[in-house]
């Protein structure tokens, strides 16, 4: 169906289509969309890589003005007691995600959010809330490569995410350190404190691993290790998280899904384009939306349109389920 979405955003009837699919598509009681963010279009940002970028601060506003008018926002809870077989979502429910914890979420997008009754999850990559000075490798390299061209950096990235963790960032050093530059200094992501701030607020905070690694390209002691630790540091520092995981840069295989039920968790969010119905599927490989940088408001009703009534998840592929350990819940 994605295909059908991007054919259809190519024309300038885009917009009506979108409001007629509204229409015509069937509503499934208890279907959702659960969209992704990572970072808004902010000024001071330019030296962050700016694939993540998707919207800037206005359209953000129109799009969330959309969601809460035209459909149902729902809240992580309410997704995951309809995913232990409670009470089944309304029809037209949208789940709002961000990933990774930049600053613009709290001091830019939460206040909109907040305004609309919108309660969003943020999926925190927990090594970088604890020593906020660290950047995430794709931005470092972005200014490691300063203004040069976006197929180079495509090219490096590739090769990053070709290598194991350790190796991924042994490489984004040495590009750094052969650029002459240090470390960058400038805090982008949320702190703790800021992120305890937040969750008294209403927000959502999940974890999204330690250091952000490929946890299907990782060895399995350090996927574990990833998994177990960052729940364990949101639970220490806010008191309280729900079971519910996001996969760095949607990076999993069968291996990997046994070793995040293995620690506990009930939910689990990919980067797999969808929607789906809690219940209906593998509750570990939840697909999401992406909101990008071509996604206006038309694309967005399109894509909501769409998904919103899909009858059940579009599963990921990863093979065959491998055994499973005992749960920790602990």
């Amino acid at each position: 169906m994605s295909s059908v979405v991007e054919r259809i955003a190519s024309g300038r009837t885009l917009d009506i289509t979108s409001r007629a699919a509204a229409r015509a598509i069937p509503w499934r009681r208890g279907a959702l969309v659960t969209l992704t963010y990572h970072r808004l279009r902010v000024e001071g940002n330019d030296d962050l890589h700016p694939g993540l970028a998707t919207v800037d601060p206005e359209l953000f506003a129109r799009q969330m003005a959309e969601v809460a008018r035209r459909w149902n926002p729902v809240s992580l809870s309410q997704v995951l007691d309809a995913t232990r077989g409670g009470s089944a979502l309304p029809p037209r429910s949208v789940l709002v995600t961000f990933d990774d914890g930049y600053r613009d979420f709290g001091e830019v997008a939460w206040p909109v959010m907040a305004d609309l009754g919108i309660r969003p999850v943020l999926f925190v990559a927990t090594g970088h809330a604890s020593d906020p000075s660290r950047w995430f490798w794709w931005d470092r390299l972005h200014r490691a490569l300063g203004d040069r061209s976006e197929s180079r950096f495509r090219s490096l990235a590739t090769q990053v995410k070709a290598l194991g963790h350790a190796e991924a960032m042994a490489l984004v050093d040495d590009i750094e350190r052969s650029s002459g530059m240090g470390p960058p200094r400038r805090r982008v992501v949320h702190n703790w404190s800021e992120l305890v701030w937040l969750e008294a607020q209403g927000v959502d905070i999940a974890p999204h691993t330690v250091s952000h690694p490929l946890l299907h390209r990782s060895p399995a002691s350090l996927a574990a290790e990833e998994l177990r630790g960052s729940w364990a540091e949101v639970r220490r520092n806010l008191g309280r998280s729900l079971p519910v995981f996001a996969y760095p840069d949607g990076g999993f295989d069968a291996a990997v899904l046994a070793l995040v039920e293995a620690t506990g968790f009930e939910l689990a969010f990919t980067t797999v384009r969808g929607g789906g119905r809690p219940g209906w599927g593998d509750p570990l490989t939840v697909p999401r939306v992406n909101v990008g940088r071509r996604t206006d408001l038309s694309l967005l009703r399109a894509q909501l349109a769409v998904f919103g009534g899909a009858p059940q998840h579009k599963q990921a592929q990863a093979g065959p389920r491998v055994p499973i350990y005992a749960r920790n819940r602990d």
